[in-house]
């Protein structure tokens, strides 16, 4: 058997190399693409990924987030202002209902 430094064949050299556990570079080969090959002549579970194929899907993943200081803040959801003057609104009514009983 030949061995390949740029070979990884196996779920459980492929989780390794990318530090990860298997579970979830399985989930991403299912949902994200994560590219991972498997073996012609078996049913399943002999797999196999290329190192440079796993380092270009992991590049193209990775984003350059802003810096937190400079996101700039979402607006406040209109219905949620309408609520918590809802429950100022309450709040006020209740204490001086309160203050006003005998």
């Amino acid at each position: 058997m030949t061995v390949h430094p740029e070979k990884l064949e196996s779920w459980k050299q492929i989780a390794a190399y990318l530090e990860r556990d298997i579970k979830t570079v399985q989930r991403w080969e299912h949902r994200e693409g994560l590219p991972v090959r498997r073996l012609l002549h078996t049913g399943h579970g002999n797999v196999f990924a290329l190192k440079a194929e796993l380092d270009a899907w992991s590049q193209s993943r990775q984003q350059d987030p802003a810096p937190i200081h400079n996101r700039s803040r979402r607006p406040f959801p209109q219905d949620r202002v309408l609520c918590l003057l809802a429950i100022a609104a309450l709040a006020i009514a209740l204490t001086v209902h309160i203050l006003r009983s005998p």
